[in-house]
Parts: structure tokens; C-alpha cells; sequence
């Protein structure tokens, strides 16, 4: 009879019934699978204590493999969704949402997490650019790098398959800018506007609109504005949410005649806790709003039809061209990376080259003048001579 010993916790280890192989000892127990049902494993080692341990590793990564691998991509989404609800802010969940509904789920839901393949991503994302939707296919690859890095971490899958992809390649898109002339002439005829202090203000601090429309009078000084907070559609509470990084949160100066033009708003009544841009019953302005009334400028008087964000660009364009450094463009910008500042600096840059050239003003010289034909007839003889 072979001889049996129980494991307490870890299941029975035996000696095996076949002498004639390399182990000694076989151990088994039973494991219970996520869905509830059971499955025997077993594993066998020279000693008990190793044909312990290895049941043990073999338990642990059937269980594992069983609750985690073997999950539909689609019910894995619902899961990395409810996460992230917890520990974004409210924009960012919806654009999230929004990938995993309109593009995720319908390509790759149905496939388990633990099977899916670079190649079924890269077909997703090749559709949406043969629509001529770069952007979009570039902000799903990195939804998908994001919820994939969570799977690898959480145990569904080996690998995240999105380390394969590439970044989606986007047409170069020379976005628009409004030169001073232009933003003196939109300024002009937004001037009646009860839009035109909002404009003057993104001119002159390259703000986001989101900034703008979350403006308090306490954010405001005579000589600049502190930015605090910013619109985030489905947030709770006013609607809005702290800047996104720590680099959203700055004080950008601005000239006193603009911020004479912009404090001139404030009623008597205004508390400091109020909005500064508002509707006529007090309520914060609505951004689409906003932008119909900055396209109908544009359209009556034939002003380019750039959007609402470069009037941002076009405000780090004129601190570019007028030679201040990339850094403090980036932090007035807001920005954690110096991306946008390197490149509207690159392009003032540029426009500088033309006239880049050292003026030595050594004038003109008559006698040079006068000996240029002496000159000019000795290079002919010498030419002649060589013919």
C-alpha cells in the first residue's frame, strides 16, 4: 500500500506507485476556479517538500491563468474603466468612454485578454487612419497602451502588445496663428461683443478656454492673472477641476491697460468667489458659445479662421518673436514638457532668418569704385592672353 502523508492546507503527498521513475513523491489537491468549479492539480519532485512547493506554483498559476486570462477583452474594459474612474478626472474617463465605445469594444471586445495580438490592434487602428482619422487613432493607441499596461500589471496578460505598435504617423499640420496686426483687427471688431474681454484676455495670457470660462475675480489682479482651476466636462460640484500637472497652476503678467479693460467688468455686487465671464443671470459662459461668437468675427470680416487654441499659439508666437526664452514660454503656457514652446520658437526662428545678416556699415569706397574698371580690363587682358 503506498504510503500517504497529508499536507495540511496544501492537499496529500505520496510516494509513487511507478519505481521506475526519477521522482518519489506525488502531491495533489484540489483548486477552486473563479467561475467556482473545481480542477485537480498535481505535481510530483524527489522529495515531499519539492513536490510540494511545485504543486503549490502550479495551484497558484492555475488559478491565476483561470480568473485573470481567460476574460473577454470587452468584460476586462468594464473592470479597467471602474478603476480609472476612481483616480481621473472627469474629461478624461469620457475620452476614454468614448475609445472604448466607439472603437475598442466593437473591434477587439469579443477577443480574451490574454490572446489578443498585436495584429488585431494594428487593424483597428489602420481603419481609422484609411478614414483620414489620425488624431483619433493616435489617441486610441494610447487609450489601449494605458488599459493594456494595467493588464499586464493586474495579471491578464503576459505582455502589452502595444509595445509593437507604433505611434500613428499624422499629417503635418501647420496650425493657425494670427499675426499682431490680426489680433489688433479681431480685437477691433469684437469690441462690441460681450465676448471682448474674454478675447482680449486669451490674447494676452495664451490661456486655454477651459481657463478662461473658470476665471473667479480672485484670480484676477491689476497687474496679471493667477490660473487655479478649469472646466472639466462631467465633473462634480461647479464643473470645474485642478489644472491637469502641477505646471497648470501659475501667474501670468499682463500689461495694466488690459487689465484695466477686463476689471472695468466688475459690478458692484461681484463677490470674489464669482465668475468673471457669465451670462446675463450670473451663470458661468457656455465655451461652444464662445467659439460661434469668434467664427462669426471671423467670417463677417474676413479674419483667418483659426480656432479658439491658437489664439494660445499665437500668444507664444509673439513672446517667441519677441526673444523670450523657450522655458518661460512653457511655463506661462502651463506646460510640463516644452513641446509647443520649442516649436512656435523654431518657427519664430525661422521667419527671423530672413533678415539675419551682420550690417558692418563700412559704406561705400571711391576709390574702389574708380579702380573697378582698371580692374575689370586687366581680367579681360589676362583672359585674353590665355586664349
Amino acid at each position: 500500500m503506498a504510503d500517504k502523508r497529508a499536507a495540511k492546507g496544501l492537499g496529500s503527498v505520496f510516494a509513487e506507485k511507478d519505481g521506475n521513475r526519477k521522482t518519489k513523491y506525488v502531491a495533489q489537491r484540489n483548486v477552486v476556479m473563479a467561475d467556482g468549479t473545481k480542477r485537480r492539480v498535481r505535481a510530483r519532485g524527489a522529495t515531499q517538500q519539492e513536490a510540494l512547493a511545485k504543486l503549490n506554483a502550479k495551484a497558484n498559476e492555475a488559478t491565476q491563468r483561470t480568473s485573470t486570462g481567460h476574460v473577454r477583452f470587452d468584460a476586462f474594459l468594464d473592470v479597467w474603466l471602474n478603476h480609472k474612474r476612481a483616480h481621473v478626472r472627469a474629461s478624461t474617463i469620457r475620452a476614454y468612454e468614448q475609445d472604448v465605445r466607439l472603437h475598442i469594444r466593437p473591434a477587439l471586445g469579443g477577443k480574451r485578454v490574454d490572446r489578443l495580438e498585436a495584429r488585431h490592434v494594428q487593424s483597428m487602428l489602420d481603419a481609422l487612419v484609411a478614414a483620414g482619422k489620425h488624431n483619433m487613432a493616435d489617441r486610441v493607441r494610447r487609450t489601449m497602451k494605458t488599459a493594456l499596461n494595467a493588464a499586464v500589471k493586474w495579471g491578464y496578460a503576459p505582455t502589452n502588445v502595444m509595445d509593437r505598435i507604433d505611434p500613428v504617423r499624422k499629417p503635418d499640420v501647420r496650425r493657425g496663428v494670427y499675426t499682431l496686426e490680426e489680433i489688433r483687427l479681431f480685437l477691433r471688431h469684437a469690441e462690441a461683443s460681450k465676448y471682448y474681454a474674454l478675447f482680449l484676455l486669451a490674447f494676452a495670457t495664451g490661456m486655454r478656454k477651459g481657463e478662461l470660462l473658470a476665471l473667479q475675480w480672485q484670480d484676477l489682479t491689476d497687474v496679471g492673472v493667477h490660473v487655479r482651476r478649469t472646466v472639466s466636462i462631467g465633473a462634480k460640484g461647479d464643473g470645474t477641476a485642478p489644472p491637469k500637472t502641477s505646471a497648470g497652476y501659475r501667474f501670468i503678467p499682463v500689461a495694466a491697460d488690459t487689465m484695466q479693460a477686463v476689471l472695468e467688468g466688475r459690478t458692484a455686487y461681484a463677490q470674489d468667489g464669482d465668475w468673471v465671464f457669465t451670462t446675463r443671470n450670473g451663470r458661468r459662459l457656455s465655451g461652444r458659445n464662445v467659439s460661434t461668437a469668434m467664427r462669426a468675427i471671423q467670417k463677417r470680416y474676413g479674419l483667418p479662421e483659426i480656432r479658439f487654441h491658437d489664439f494660445r499659439r499665437s500668444y507664444a508666437t509673439l513672446l517667441a518673436e519677441a526673444g523670450h526664452h523657450p522655458r518661460v514660454i512653457q511655463d506661462l503656457l502651463g506646460h510640463a514638457t516644452p513641446n509647443l514652446a520649442m516649436l512656435v520658437y523654431q518657427d519664430a526662428t525661422d521667419r527671423a532668418k530672413a533678415g539675419a545678416y551682420v550690417n558692418l556699415d563700412v559704406g561705400a569706397n571711391p576709390s574702389r569704385r574708380e579702380a573697378a574698371p582698371a580692374e575689370r580690363a586687366d581680367v579681360a587682358l589676362a583672359n585674353a592672353a590665355r586664349d
